[in-house]
C-alpha cells in the first residue's frame, strides 16, 4: 500500500534560462545528500540526491510541462524510474521511487503482467502521458540500490547530464567549502616532492587570522609535479550529515590562474573519466580522494574550459613548455579556491620552494695508516662536513667545521680505528644528502633488493647487513644491450635507493645489478610496455594470466606486469593468484584472462575475483573462453 505523508503542500519554484520557472522535483523540504559530479566508484554522479530523512512516500512532481517519455522498473540500478521530456526539450529523471502515479502504474502493471516479469522498460508517445508542472509522477523510495532518497537528474536534449543546481534548483547554502589537504604528485622519474618520488598529502588547517586554510611548512618540489586537493562542501539543511562536492575549483600560482574545474555538465560516454578528474593513484595508495588540478592524458570531460592536456602541471625548475607552468627556482605561492554553486568561496594557500636535491655523485677514499683522503664530486651542494661514529651510527661527532663546497671536494681526515665516517652536504635551500663509508671490508656484505613501482619508473631499494666502504655501484641492463649506470642515494646507514626509468622502446625485463665490496646481486624489474596506438598484452611468466589491451585501451603508455602471488592462499581458489600491475593507473579498458589448470571438473562455477583487504574476494566477471580453458572479464583498472 502506498503511503503519502500528510503535510501542507508547498510548491518550490525555480527559474531557468528561458525566464520560466522549474518546480522543485519533490514535495519535501529541499535538502541534499549528494550533488552533481561526485565520484562514485569509477564514474561521476550525474544527479543531485535529495534527502528524505530515512522515509519513503514523498510525492515527486513534474518540474515543468511535458510528457512521460520513459518508465522503467528493475531490482537494480535506478529501481523504479520516470523520465519526462520537458517542453524546453530537456529531460528530467526521478529514480529509486517506491511507486508511480496511478496513470503510470496502469501501464507498468499491464506490461509486467503481459511479460510475467518485474523488470520492464516502457517508452511513450507525447500524447499518451502528458504532464503539467506540479503533477505527481510517483513517490520517493529506495528501490534499486541505496537508502531512501530521490535521485534527480536534468539532461539536455542529447541526454547529457546538466548540473541542476546551476539551473535554478537552489538549495540554501551559506557555508563555504572545506579544503582539508593538498596533494603533490611527482609525475616522472626526475621529479620529487619533499625529497621523495611518492605522491604526498599535506593536511590543511584553518588560519583564523588570515581567513584561509594553510599548511605550516614550506614544501620543496622539483621536476614535473601535479597538484590535487581534498575538498568538500556542506549545505544548510544537511549540514551535520552530508559532505558534498564543490562546484568550482581553481589553481592559482603567484596570483595567476593556471587551471580550473567547473562541474556544469558532461556526457555519459566519458563518465568513467572521473578516474582522471580525481587522482586514482593517491586513492589507491590510501591517501584519500583528491581532485586533480591538472589535465591528464585521455581526460575528455568538459569541466576545464580551454585548458588542454598537460595544463596545470607545475614544471618546477624546468624549461619553457607548451602546457603547464614553468616555476623557476625559489619561493612560490600556491593558492586553491573552492566555490559552491551559491558563490561561497574558501581558499587555501601553501608556500612551495623550487629547489633541486643535493647529490653526492662519486666518492673515492684512499686509506693510509694515520690519515684518509676523501675525494667527492658534489651536485647542488653549498656546504659539506664530515662526521664519524664509533657506536654503529647511534651518535655522530664532527670532524672539523663546515666547508664551502661546490663541484669537487677533497679533504684529508685522521684515521680513526673501527669508525664509520659520514659526509653530509647541504644545499642553498637547506636540503641535505649524505653518504657513509668505512675502511675496506674483509667479508663481503649481504645485499638485498626490493622494488617499488610507479607508473613510468621504479625505485630499487637496496639493503645491506653492514656499512659499506662507499656508494654501491648500480646498473640497469636493458634487453636491447644498453647498460646504464644509475644514480644512487643513501637513505639510511644500511639503505640506498636507485631510480630505474622505464623505456617504451624496449620490451622485456630490466636486470638491475648492484655491486659493492666484493658482493653482487641482481634483480629483475618487469616492464611490459602497452602503447595507446598499438595496445598489447601483459602476461605472467607461466602464461597462465594475461591482461590484453586493444588499440586505444590506455590513455598513455602503460608499463605492466603480472606476478604470481603465492602468499595468498584460499581453499576456494583454482590455481595460483596473480598480482596485476600497475594497480594505481586507470585506463580505458582491458581484458583479464586467467587460465584454470587441468583437472577442474565443474568450470561453470569458476570466475574472476579480486582480493580487497577490507571486503575480501570481490567478483569481477565470469566470461568464458573454452578454447583457452580460461575465464575472462573486462576491467578499467587493475586495483
Amino acid at each position: 500500500m502506498r503511503f503519502i505523508f500528510g503535510y501542507l503542500m508547498v510548491c518550490f519554484c525555480v527559474s531557468f534560462a528561458w525566464g520560466e520557472a522549474y518546480q522543485w522535483p519533490m514535495n519535501a523540504k529541499p535538502a541534499l545528500t549528494s550533488t552533481f559530479g561526485e565520484y562514485r566508484g569509477g564514474r561521476l554522479h550525474a544527479a543531485i540526491d535529495l534527502k528524505t530523512w530515512g522515509k519513503e512516500g514523498f510525492p515527486v512532481v513534474a518540474v515543468s510541462d511535458g510528457y512521460v517519455w520513459r518508465v522503467r522498473t528493475s531490482p537494480w540500478g535506478y529501481g523504479r524510474v520516470v523520465y519526462v521530456q520537458l517542453k524546453d526539450g530537456r529531460f528530467a529523471v526521478w529514480a529509486h521511487l517506491s511507486g508511480f502515479s496511478d496513470g503510470i502504474e496502469k501501464y507498468v502493471r499491464e506490461e509486467q503482467d503481459r511479460r510475467e516479469t518485474y523488470s520492464v522498460n516502457l517508452y511513450f508517445r507525447p500524447d499518451q502521458l502528458p504532464v503539467k508542472k506540479g503533477d505527481v509522477l510517483g513517490f520517493s523510495g529506495s528501490t534499486g540500490i541505496g537508502v531512501p532518497h530521490l535521485h534527480f537528474e536534468l539532461r539536455d536534449g542529447d541526454h547529457r547530464p546538466i548540473n541542476p543546481l546551476t539551473q535554478g534548483f537552489d538549495i540554501s547554502d551559506t557555508t563555504p567549502p572545506t579544503l582539508s589537504a593538498i596533494g603533490l604528485v611527482p609525475l616522472n622519474a626526475q621529479s620529487v616532492v619533499q625529497g621523495t618520488q611518492d605522491p604526498q598529502a599535506f593536511a590543511l588547517g584553518w588560519n583564523k587570522k588570515k581567513g584561509q586554510f594553510t599548511h605550516t611548512d614550506t614544501l620543496t618540489v622539483w621536476g614535473q609535479v601535479g597538484v590535487g586537493v581534498r575538498v568538500y562542501d556542506r549545505a544548510d539543511a544537511s549540514m551535520l550529515t552530508n559532505k558534498l562536492a564543490p562546484y568550482r575549483i581553481r589553481l592559482i600560482v603567484d596570483e595567476k590562474e593556471v587551471f580550473a574545474t567547473t562541474f556544469d555538465e558532461f556526457g555519459y560516454g566519458v563518465t568513467h573519466h572521473g578516474e582522471l578528474d580525481r587522482n586514482f593513484m593517491m586513492s589507491q595508495r590510501g591517501l584519500g580522494r583528491f581532485h586533480n588540478l591538472y589535465r591528464k592524458a585521455g581526460n575528455y570531460l568538459p569541466f576545464y574550459g580551454s585548458y588542454r592536456i598537460g595544463d596545470g602541471v607545475l614544471h618546477a625548475g624546468g624549461r619553457a613548455t607548451r602546457t603547464g607552468l614553468v616555476l623557476p627556482r625559489g619561493i612560490h605561492r600556491v593558492k586553491i579556491l573552492a566555490e559552491d554553486v551559491q558563490g561561497n568561496i574558501s581558499e587555501a594557500v601553501v608556500v612551495v620552494r623550487v629547489a633541486e636535491l643535493p647529490h653526492i655523485q662519486t666518492l673515492d677514499v684512499q686509506w693510509l695508516d694515520q690519515a684518509i683522503t676523501v675525494r667527492a664530486k658534489l651536485h647542488q651542494a653549498q656546504r659539506a662536513r664530515f662526521f664519524y661514529s664509533q657506536d654503529e651510527g647511534q651518535t655522530w661527532r664532527s670532524l672539523g667545521k663546515w666547508l664551502s663546497a661546490s663541484g669537487d671536494l677533497k679533504r684529508t681526515l685522521r684515521h680513526i680505528q673501527n669508525a664509520i665516517y659520514r659526509l653530509r652536504v647541504v644545499s642553498v635551500s637547506g636540503q641535505e644528502a649524505f653518504v657513509t663509508f668505512v675502511s675496506p671490508i674483509q667479508q663481503p656484505p649481504t645485499l638485498a633488493c626490493m622494488t617499488a613501482f610507479f607508473p613510468t619508473f621504479s625505485v630499487v631499494k637496496i639493503k645491506t647487513d653492514k656499512p659499506l666502504s662507499g656508494l654501491p655501484h648500480v646498473f640497469a641492463n636493458y634487453p636491447d644491450g644498453q647498460k646504464r649506470a644509475l644514480r644512487v642515494k643513501q637513505v639510511d646507514l644500511l639503505a640506498y635507493e636507485a631510480v630505474v626509468e622505464f623505456d617504451a622502446r624496449v620490451q622485456g625485463d630490466i636486470d638491475v645489478e648492484v655491486q659493492s665490496d666484493g658482493a653482487m646481486i641482481s634483480a629483475p624489474v618487469v616492464q611490459q610496455a602497452i602503447t595507446k596506438r598499438q595496445g598489447g598484452t601483459v602476461a605472467s611468466g607461466d602464461d597462465m594470466a594475461r591482461v590484453r589491451f586493444e588499440r586505444d585501451g590506455v590513455y598513455e603508455t602503460l608499463f605492466g606486469r603480472v606476478i604470481e602471488e603465492r602468499s595468498l592462499v584460499d581453499e576456494r581458489m583454482v590455481g595460483t593468484a596473480y598480482r596485476l600491475m600497475p594497480d594505481d593507473v586507470a585506463f580505458e579498458k582491458a581484458e583479464v584472462i586467467l587460465r584454470y589448470p587441468d583437472g577442474v571438473s565443474d568450470t561453470s562455477k569458476v570466475g574472476i575475483y579480486t582480493w580487497n583487504k577490507k571486503k575480501g574476494w570481490v567478483f569481477v566477471d565470469i566470461g568464458r573462453d573454452s578454447g583457452m580453458y580460461a575465464v575472462n572479464g573486462e576491467v578499467k583498472h587493475l586495483g
